[in-house]
């Protein structure tokens, strides 16, 4: 008989009707918030979680439920609340932090997983960096068998797969607007009264979440962060003001980074809280949200309301992207390592991979390859990014709310309206055809207007079909790195903001690296025990 042993940061336990619930996050039925007792009534059903109607649900957070000898255990649709898991001899442990777990219990170090972790920033599929624990994935529940007759089952309660529409492009953009009104009013009432605080960069997904609460509340404030000369504050400050809505810009010069990264007691809160055994932390908004934490003293009186998961699905990734290799629209898997390479295992770009890990990591790559539909190899490679970089990497924003106090809500989570985007067609999510449409139609402000578009991607777009663009984007991007590695240490925040020592940056930064590439190396680093000076000797050594 396993004896379960859980572990979590905190959560909401009730025992009703010989089970036991441990509930963490928000959950919500479309515009209400759910407490545990009525997430139990409505999701158990003669003893049994009725793991269907899951997908009724929306929101951040994860479930235990214990009856008798069987423990079901699963989260959202998107892993935004990671749960692990360690079944070592008669030990059941459950948790939601991997600090949690000791050495011993963790097991050895899995190298497979500190190559993705390495190139990717986050281990893929069910594993952690050690060979005994584990993560649940997005959209599933695991159910363990306390008795030890039967084996651990993972049931995939949601999947994210597209479908054949019936409809034409006009009763598809009526059904996105009417979606985004219904979202609108969700919203709101789940604000309550409180301070909208809507991150406001000047993209598609923030501007439209705009244009949805403007008329619903006056009660909403924007900012944008940023470097003071990106097109990103102009194209923000222009959508406010179209609005009508208050609007502040919180400028990344090294020095924010610095004062935001010497907070130590909320930067250890976040590092804490980010699960670094199975990925790095995502710490883009930290500075944002550290100055907003001195504008809004009191936490509880706003809510963070953010456009996460929106790019993917209205069509910002894979076949959509304007790449040469994924412009077919056969089944390929050649096209499809291409893609997932390039985009999300290219935290280092001179990264030689030991030849002993590219079975793993082809593995990882076509691990939903024979489980989901797709008709494309682009949708292949969003179904990927659904269950690896957004759900590991993207959706674990929210930690860096939690470390402040601060709550929020993802309107583009809710399940009606990622159902809605499995369900259109590729000509529509092409270059964002649809949300385009839908977008310039609730704004009113001509997409040309409002562009983020640099010169770099106005020629990217014109020369689309010519057999120079990819010639011309290396020059360009060999250009730019060696243009932002003349100036790094002055100018990127990469440099300063206290995680990496600045010689150590120097020595390394080649032009194309990002933070998630030097926190994944440093904790590596860190966690392992290693001392390897490169990445390279980092692999050579395990």
């Amino acid at each position: 008989m396993k004896t379960p042993d859980i572990r979590l940061r905190k959560a909401e336990f009730i025992e009703q009707n010989a089970l036991k619930l441990w509930l963490t996050g928000s959950v919500y039925h479309e515009n209400r918030k759910l407490s545990g007792s009525e997430f139990l009534d409505f999701f158990i059903d003669n003893g049994k979680p009725q793991l269907n109607k899951l997908s009724q649900l929306w929101g951040s957070f994860c479930w235990i439920i214990h009856s008798n000898a069987t423990i079901w255990i699963g989260g959202d649709t998107t892993n935004s609340q990671s749960l692990f898991y360690v079944e070592a001899g008669k030990s059941l442990i459950i948790t939601d932090s991997t600090d949690s777990v000791s050495e011993s219990e963790r097991g050895d170090l899995n190298p497979p997983s500190v190559v993705e972790y390495l190139c990717c920033g986050y281990v893929n599929k069910r594993r952690t960096l050690y060979k005994n624990m584990y993560q649940v994935q997005s959209g599933e529940s695991v159910i363990f068998d306390l008795s030890g007759t039967k084996q651990t089952i993972f049931e995939r309660w949601f999947k994210f797969q597209f479908h054949q529409s019936t409809d034409d492009t006009n009763d598809q953009k009526q059904k996105l607007i009417d979606l985004t009104e219904q979202l609108a009013h969700y919203v709101t009432d789940l604000a309550n009264g409180r301070t909208i605080l809507l991150p406001l960069s000047g993209g598609l997904d923030s501007r439209l979440l705009a244009a949805m609460l403007k008329d619903k509340t006056k009660n909403i404030h924007t900012f944008c962060y940023g470097r003071d000369n990106s097109p990103e504050i102009k194209t923000s400050r222009l959508v406010a003001k179209k609005f009508g809505l208050r609007w502040f810009h919180i400028p990344y010069e090294n020095k924010k980074w610095v004062e935001a990264r010497k907070s130590a007691s909320y930067f250890n809160d976040l590092i804490d809280l980010s699960d670094i055994h199975a990925g790095v932390a995502n710490i883009q908004e930290f500075p944002a949200i550290w100055e907003l934490s001195k504008t809004y003293s009191n936490p509880k009186d706003v809510v963070l309301v953010g456009g996460q998961l929106g790019d993917l699905l209205a069509g910002g990734r894979s076949v959509y992207d304007p790449n040469p290799y994924l412009l077919s629209t056969g089944i390929d898997k050649t096209t499809a390592w291409n893609h997932i390479n390039h985009y999300d295992f290219s935290l280092w770009k001179k990264l030689d991979i030991p030849f002993r890990f590219e079975g793993s990591i082809h593995d990882s790559l076509f691990a939903y390859w024979d489980s989901h539909n797709f008709r494309s190899t682009g949708e292949y490679c969003d179904i990927w990014n659904y269950y690896e970089r957004q759900s590991k990497f993207i959706m674990k924003m929210n930690r860096v709310y939690q470390a402040f106090g601060f709550d929020w809500i993802w309107p583009f989570t809710h399940p009606e309206y990622i159902q809605f985007w499995m369900q259109t067609e590729a000509e529509l999510r092409f270059k964002k055809t649809l949300y385009k449409q839908v977008i310039a139609e609730r704004t009113g402000i001509p997409l040309e207007q409002a562009s983020k578009q640099g010169l770099a991607e106005r020629l990217k777009e014109t020369m689309q079909d010519s057999p120079i663009l990819q010639p011309a984007k290396r020059i360009y991007r060999s250009y730019m790195a060696f243009k932002k590695k003349q100036t790094a240490i002055d100018e990127d925040p990469l440099a300063s903001f206290g995680l990496v020592d600045p010689e150590e940056f120097k020595r390394l930064f080649t032009g194309y690296e990002k933070p998630i590439s030097f926190q994944a190396f440093q904790n590596l680093n860190q966690l392992l025990g290693f001392k390897a000076k490169t990445p390279q000797q980092l692999f050579d050594s395990i």
